[in-house]
């Protein structure tokens, strides 16, 4: 019999450095109000769905979105961690995305923000970032087999988890952005799980 596990990821809320256009990275941001009208809006829409077990970013915006989930499933804990954070952007977190390449022209030209083996001074390559999840990952898979997952995250994990396990961004809007507290549902079987532990060798 074939094993699958039921991978559900969520996106936190919208949080204030979302609206201003701000680069966030491992910066500790806050929900808005919509922010946590999203959080409610996906709680309601989990509410009857199975879930044996919550993660979540131990950062503020997606552990807020974490706990309006779990108002409606209070049996489950939170598990919180933080390797299911977004890729760190050292020293850019804080500054407006249309300033970061006028304030540090040394980053003009380049694929800073998904380049796989450049990144800004304290913060993470594509390389390092992938490899952080894909242990996460493989943990998870291993300690959850056949259960139904929920992770709360943000938007480039779940663009990795995509990467990953469909070969493409085919739950990814056309603009390459991920929906803030969509439901994004992947059933993970042990081939699957397979070919990702031969990718980490």
């Amino acid at each position: 019999m074939k094993i699958e596990t039921r991978l559900l990821a969520v996106r936190h809320g919208e949080s204030d450095w979302n609206i201003q256009k701000i680069i966030m990275g491992h910066a500790d941001r806050p929900l808005t109000n919509n922010g946590r009208s999203q959080a409610n809006v996906i709680s309601e829409t989990l509410r009857n769905v199975k879930i044996d077990a919550i993660y979540s970013s131990d950062l503020q915006r997606a552990l807020d979105t974490a706990k309006s989930i779990q108002m409606l499933h209070k049996s489950i804990e939170i598990m919180v961690t933080s390797k299911l954070r977004g890729r760190g952007h050292g020293h850019l977190e804080g500054i407006p995305y249309d300033s970061y390449e006028r304030l540090f022209p040394k980053y003009k030209n380049l694929d800073i923000f998904s380049g796989y083996n450049i990144c800004p001074e304290n913060g993470e390559t594509g390389k390092f970032f992938e490899d952080r999840v894909k242990k996460f990952l493989k943990n998870l898979l291993e300690e959850n087999k056949g259960r139904s997952i929920l992770i709360v995250t943000h938007s480039g994990v779940i663009k990795f988890i995509e990467k990953e396990f469909r070969q493409g961004y085919a739950q990814i809007n056309s603009d390459g952005n991920v929906e803030k507290c969509k439901l994004y549902e992947y059933f993970i079987t042990e081939e699957d799980y397979s070919k990702m532990l031969y990718s980490m060798t």
